[in-house]
């Protein structure tokens, strides 16, 4: 009962007055009966979808808030979920929840990652720069190269379409060629060209970011030199060291449990061993 307090105040404040102005319009017209029973519906339906979406909320705070599973089970994520009812669509948050021996171990090896980075950027932060700029740099000639290529690509097909929009033009005034029929032709190309321009552009962009990642990996080093005696993990350094975890599917490999964990840090991504 209580899990659905806040429906049953939406119910008395929202839709008991639409149902009063129903009925009453109903009385006034009740030949109208067919408008009467969709809308009456349509507001039972909405106070029904409400009351569901509290009442799951209401079970996932209670598994939140159990003892008992906080003895065993750690707080992972919460997901977006959706159920599909007879009376429509019902929205709510769901907790994902890890064992806590396993999230233990993932807690420690990202902690473990952490300090030992922060300690060679202590050390010797010149020769942390060189390695971390080297492999940035072998990842972005990769990238690079193929982002030319595509540039020099669409800059040649630019002059080309540069090129027959004025033999066309010429053509248009000579006579050769009809109004209609130049409008025709160069619309297309004008799309086109647009296009690659857009392209183009996004190219740029992409290239001018790539030329910043000197800053990048010395503003990685200045943040991670902070937390080279760190002894344990909380929101605020996650957030400015880490941009995601990605965690793979346990595997028995000789019967022992392994598992995959890549950790992508701000500005560099992941920094390899």
């Amino acid at each position: 009962m209580f899990s659905i307090v806040k429906s049953i105040q939406y119910f008395n404040e929202n839709s008991v007055p639409v149902f009063e102005k129903l009925e009453d319009k109903f009385l006034k017209d009740p030949s109208d009966i067919a408008s009467y029973v969709t809308k009456l519906t349509e507001e039972l339906h909405k106070t029904g979808i409400r009351m569901i979406e509290e009442t799951l909320g209401y079970l996932d705070q209670m598994l939140n808030e159990s003892e008992v599973r906080k003895m065993t089970w750690i707080v992972d994520r919460h997901e977006p979920k959706q159920l599909i009812t007879s009376l429509g669509s019902v929205n709510y948050s769901k907790t994902m929840f890890r064992d806590k021996e396993e999230g233990r171990d993932l807690y420690d090896l990202v902690l473990k990652d952490i300090q030992e980075l922060a300690t060679q950027a202590l050390k010797d932060a010149d020769a942390f720069y060189q390695r971390l700029s080297s492999r940035m740099e072998r990842r972005y000639m990769a990238d690079a190269s193929q982002m030319k290529k595509e540039r020099e690509r669409l800059e040649a097909r630019s002059r080309e379409i540069d090129e027959m929009f004025l033999n066309l033009y010429t053509d248009k005034v000579k006579g050769i060629l009809s109004e209609q029929r130049f409008v025709k032709l160069t619309a297309t190309m004008e799309q086109e060209q647009e296009e690659n321009q857009r392209r183009l552009q996004e190219l740029m962009r992409m290239l001018q970011q790539s030329d910043a990642q000197e800053s990048d990996v010395r503003t990685f080093i200045r943040e991670i030199r902070r937390y080279a005696t760190i002894q344990e993990l909380d929101e605020t350094v996650l957030n400015r060291l880490i941009s995601k975890i990605l965690v793979g599917e346990v595997k028995k490999v000789d019967g022992k449990k392994t598992q995959e964990v890549r950790i992508v840090y701000n500005f560099v991504g992941e920094v390899e061993k």
